[in-house]
């Protein structure tokens, strides 16, 4: 990653939570902060400036416990929006595509047999509130996983999943995924235990 790089991938996070890059969205924003941090260490990781990457680390690494962050360099993709500060734990060979959103109570980990078998996933996936994935598996791009769902197998793109195991609710158009995206409580509306029951 060059520096020009970081600099713009910063921009994209901070434009996920309809921020600018500015000395008072760092002192207002913990969340920006972290973005920072983790972007200037993925940036500093590897390069002969030492001491720098070290304090950004330190910095870092002390950020992610007061908000409560388990995210390791090199799993988030640009523009990835986190609405929240809480729980939220990613595996470090896990991989989290750009513009996607991860809410409170989100855990992507591996499967109990594997280190190595861990979720991916693609572009503009949106996980609700409390959502597990595990295993090695693809949510594929802008695609929605329902609040407290507990994935475990393949999600191809555009569809929206719920339950524990998540299962298949329906297919979502372009203008259903907007809505979803930008106002997250959408699919409770959209969701109903009777339509979701098994036949």
């Amino acid at each position: 990653m060059t520096f020009k790089e970081c600099v713009e991938t910063i921009t994209c996070d901070l434009r996920s939570r309809k921020q600018s890059l500015s000395l008072g969205t760092l002192l207002k924003d913990p969340i920006a902060r972290f973005h920072v941090y983790l972007r200037l260490t993925e940036y500093l990781s590897g390069s002969n400036f030492a001491p720098l990457y070290y304090l950004c680390k330190w910095r870092f690494l002390s950020l992610s416990c007061r908000l409560g962050f388990s995210i390791p360099e090199g799993t988030l993709g640009k523009g990835v929006y986190l609405p929240h500060y809480g729980t939220i734990v990613v595996n470090s060979r896990a991989f989290v595509g750009d513009y996607s959103v991860l809410n409170v109570g989100v855990v992507i980990g591996r499967h109990p047999t594997s280190k190595n078998k861990v979720p991916t996933l693609g572009q503009g996936v949106y996980l609700g509130p409390g959502v597990k994935v595990f295993g090695d598996l693809v949510i594929d791009e802008q695609s929605v996983v329902g609040a407290n769902s507990v994935v475990t197998s393949n999600i191809p793109a555009r569809e929206l999943w719920v339950g524990s195991p998540a299962k298949l609710l329906r297919s979502i158009g372009e203008q259903e995924y907007q809505n979803f995206v930008s106002n997250p409580k959408a699919w409770n509306a959209s969701y109903s235990e009777s339509e979701y029951a098994d036949p």
